[in-house]
């Protein structure tokens, strides 16, 4: 007689079962990780993005005021609050500091409108540029030259929410004393 081996081994269908529903946790964990991941590296981004443009956009402001012989604006030892401020440059041209179409605008008659939040070559930059809040507090100082307070928040939605993933605020604040 001739002994055969039934030693056959397999899984249980309870085991086969546990395996796939630990599989789909991990599987679950590592996508959520993932899209989580994504999410803030749009987040990084389009906060890089406002943040880069606000902060050209302010750096031109000040030194177009910096250089300004003369503030034709209204301005007061207690502040004057203006949306729209009116300089006097070194050229002698007067040029205005206003929002114009959710941006901020440099406008004069001899260059026309400048978009000052937009990139260095003049381009919008992508889902940033939503300008809420643009104000110039101009004060007569004692001491001779005018200093001005600049605010402005700049997004990349005109609903920006504070925990969205997909758009991104930031409030830019500054002051300038004239040098003239």
């Amino acid at each position: 007689m001739k002994k055969t081996a039934h030693n056959q081994q397999a899984f249980t269908l309870l085991e086969l079962l546990l395996t796939a529903g630990i599989t789909a946790l991990l599987m679950m964990a590592v996508t959520s990780l993932f899209i989580t991941f994504l999410l803030t590296a749009t987040k990084n981004r389009l906060s890089q993005n406002v943040r880069e443009t606000g902060t050209s956009a302010m750096q031109k402001m000040t030194e177009l005021l910096r250089n300004a012989n003369s503030i034709n604006s209204t301005c007061t030892t207690g502040g004057a609050e203006m949306e729209v401020l009116e300089l006097i440059g070194h050229d002698g041209l007067t040029t205005t500091l206003s929002q114009i179409d959710d941006k901020i605008a440099s406008s004069s008659a001899e260059n026309g409108v400048y978009y000052l939040s937009n990139n260095e070559n003049g381009e919008d930059v992508d889902n940033v540029g939503y300008l809420q809040d643009l104000t110039f507090t101009c004060y007569d100082t004692e001491l001779g030259p005018k200093y001005v307070e600049i605010n402005f928040i700049i997004s990349t939605s005109t609903t920006a929410t504070a925990n969205s993933p997909t758009s991104s605020s930031l409030d830019f604040h500054s002051g300038i004393s004239l040098r003239n």
